[in-house]
């Protein structure tokens, strides 16, 4: 979560993930309100070094797929979401933290909005 007032904070992440590990992470233990000028991001990371060939994003049970679902209370608040998908390469060492600052979307070479 980035805070408008500038500050940032983690609030989960899963370092290796299976497709029959999915589950709800419950977020009132931290006690986050998000204020207008706060957001959320959502970062996917595939680490397909070891394929031949090339990894497919997409919707079949083999494919990588990145999805996030965020559920409000009360539910008569409403939210938006916009932004863009940034697709690149990360470094051998290079961690997740702060991807988005050192890899702007406007610098990717493919874009999805």
């Amino acid at each position: 979560i980035h805070f408008a007032n500038g500050e940032k904070t983690i609030i989960g992440s899963e370092p290796v993930w299976h497709f029959d590990d999915q589950f709800v992470r419950n977020m009132l233990p931290y006690n986050i309100t998000l204020h207008a000028g706060d957001s959320v991001q959502s970062t996917c990371i595939f680490d397909s070094r070891s394929r031949t060939d090339p990894t497919v994003i997409g919707i079949e049970t083999y494919d990588e797929m990145c999805w996030a679902n965020i559920q409000i209370y009360p539910s008569s608040e409403a939210l938006q979401c916009d932004g863009n998908l940034w697709m690149g390469e990360l470094g051998d060492s290079e961690d997740f933290v702060g991807l988005a600052e050192r890899h702007p979307f406007q610098e990717s070479e493919l874009i999805f909005d």
